[in-house]
């Protein structure tokens, strides 16, 4: 039987007190360097899948023409197109998986707002605007390596998130 637990003012009065009074959605820690590398490198390897997929796609395309576009043969796609499979990525994983890439489902963080809000299209737009920054991966380096200048900048951070269970949605099953 699965009853609805009542909420309790003395903190005192339930033996689930923590998890009733923790907060459900996400934790205040935050990854450290090696957590962010681990998400760059992730990102890295599905916009390199990407870029080898459409690649193929693209060859098989013009094999039946019998000859390939000069852009294509040409050094130059393959030497920028990773980079662009990346910035699309990253980009539309945050907007349409609830402000997580690949690389952050691994371990299991998300991109919030930094009241702990979700984040909006606005704020995922301009964090990758300010990833394009000359040296903005060397950001990680300054403070604490707990923030980057595209999540200081943006008003963004990571915080891991928690998966729900009976207890942290006030639910008893008898």
């Amino acid at each position: 039987m699965i009853t609805e637990q009542e909420p309790v003012d003395d903190p005192g009065e339930n033996l689930w007190d923590d998890d009733v009074y923790q907060v459900n959605q996400l934790t205040p820690s935050r990854p450290t360097r090696g957590q962010r590398l681990m998400h760059f490198i992730a990102d890295i390897v599905v916009a390199v899948i990407l870029h080898y997929v459409v690649l193929f796609g693209l060859i098989l395309l013009f094999i039946d023409a019998g000859s390939y576009p000069e852009w294509l043969i040409s050094g130059l796609f393959e030497q920028f197109a990773p980079l662009v499979w990346f910035i699309l990525h990253v980009t539309f994983s945050e907007m349409l998986l609830n402000g997580q890439s690949i690389g952050k489902m691994i371990t299991g963080y998300q991109v919030t707002n930094t009241n702990g809000t979700p984040v909006d299209a606005h704020r995922v737009l301009l964090r990758m605007a300010i990833r394009l920054i000359p040296f903005e991966m060397f950001s990680i380096f300054t403070k604490s390596g707990s923030s980057m200048w595209h999540d200081e900048w943006s008003g963004t951070e990571l915080r891991f998130k928690q998966k729900k269970s009976a207890r942290q949605n006030n639910v008893i099953l008898d």
